[in-house]
């Protein structure tokens, strides 16, 4: 189960989310409306770049994401980067 920093609230779609990307062996089936979902449900800032490309800033982190196409789905290394931001941006704790 992953554990949220405290003061943190998410709806149930994005617990059932945030509990899927941590789990072992890693998902092959997160897409970018998730994962956009989510951190906007957080409370971060998306800002558009160039072509594919949106940022999103979050309790002073930043993280830049490239929208797949044509299929919407991330890839394992984009996923570990997405864990990766999301325990150095303080939403869960780091011991997972």
């Amino acid at each position: 189960m992953v554990s949220l920093s405290d003061g943190i609230e998410l709806n149930t779609k994005n617990r059932k989310l945030l509990a899927k990307l941590f789990r072992q062996p890693k998902p092959k089936d997160i897409k970018y409306q998730e994962v956009e979902r989510l951190l906007l449900g957080l409370g971060a800032i998306k800002s558009e770049k160039a072509g594919s490309n949106v940022a999103f800033f979050y309790n002073g982190h930043i993280t830049q994401l490239h929208i797949p196409h044509p299929d919407p789905t991330f890839c394992g290394g984009r996923i570990k980067a997405i864990k990766e931001y999301l325990i150095t941006a303080g939403v869960v704790n780091e011991n997972i």
